[in-house]
């Protein structure tokens, strides 16, 4: 398994997680976005140079801001095949049993 980070070209941390091997390099899947081996916390890193860098303390506070505005409910995640196919398979064994 392998720990990635999505980030874009100005270096903001999009998304992370962990992934198959096999796998990492279809995980930057949109237009713009770029994958990075490693973990990072989206709120206080960015990339710069192909590294997990700190924020200043003036960026933090801004992302904190922004935050605040999405509820968590309404944030979007991203998921693999694999992963999909497990919810379909559990969503299968439900129907099953009713």
């Amino acid at each position: 398994m392998k720990q990635f980070i999505i980030y874009n070209t100005q270096g903001k941390i999009l998304r992370t997680g962990t992934c198959q091997d096999k796998c990492f390099d279809l995980q930057a899947s949109n237009p713009g976005e770029l994958v990075l081996e490693g973990a990072a916390d989206d709120l206080k890193h960015k990339i710069a140079g192909k590294k997990v860098i700190d924020k200043t303390q003036p960026e933090i506070e801004i992302e904190k801001s922004r935050q605040r505005k999405t509820p968590k409910e309404k944030k979007y995640v991203r998921i693999n095949s694999e992963q999909w196919q497990d919810v379909l398979a559990r969503l299968n064994k439900l129907e099953t049993k009713v």
